[in-house]
């Protein structure tokens, strides 16, 4: 018998699920906002961290920053693309 999970858990509306089937199943959403839609569905439906893990073929760390940016930012403001670094904006000489 396994440990009990320290993060709280996720419930979402009806709504709210029926819009992360929606881009988690879509061959229109880019693949990372499809991933991290799943991640969720699975972790809301009561599936262990390790469990997603293995079937979605992602690292726990990942699968721990999606949850955290769900529960931080809200579910539907998480699935949406960040910047990352980038390259730095370089001043032009008139």
């Amino acid at each position: 018998m396994g440990r009990h999970s320290m993060r709280s858990p996720l419930i979402l509306s009806s709504e709210t699920i029926s819009h992360l089937m929606m881009v988690a199943f879509s061959p229109q959403e880019p693949e990372p906002k499809s991933v991290r839609a799943r991640v969720i569905l699975a972790y809301a439906g009561g599936a262990r961290i390790s469990t997603i893990s293995r079937h979605l073929q992602l690292n726990r760390p990942r699968i721990n920053r999606i949850l955290d940016q769900a529960m931080g930012m809200g579910v539907l403001e998480s699935l949406k693309e960040r910047r990352g670094r980038g390259e730095r904006n370089r001043m032009q000489a008139v």
